[in-house]
C-alpha cells in the first residue's frame, strides 16, 4: 500500500456521493477538501509521481505533464 510506503494518496474528482472511510494523515479525500479548485487539479497532476486512474477522465492531466499513468 502506498500509504505504508510514506506516499501521499489523494482521491481526485469533482463530485462524490460519499467520503471514503479511511483515516490516515497522508490520505486526502479531495472531492470534500476545502481547497478544491480547477487550479489545484492541475497543480496536483504536475507535482504527482504516479497517477492511478479509474477511467474518470482526469488521466489526461497526468499525460499533459508526462507523468506515469496506471489504469
Amino acid at each position: 500500500m502506498l500509504l505504508r510506503k510514506n506516499f501521499y494518496v489523494i482521491r481526485m474528482g469533482k463530485a462524490a456521493s460519499s467520503r471514503v472511510n479511511l483515516k490516515h494523515k497522508k490520505f486526502i479525500d479531495y472531492p470534500f477538501h476545502r481547497s478544491k479548485s480547477d487550479f489545484t487539479d492541475f497543480f496536483l497532476a504536475y507535482k504527482c509521481h504516479l497517477w492511478i486512474d479509474g477511467n474518470n477522465g482526469l488521466a489526461s492531466l497526468a499525460h499533459v505533464f508526462r507523468k506515469p499513468v496506471a489504469c
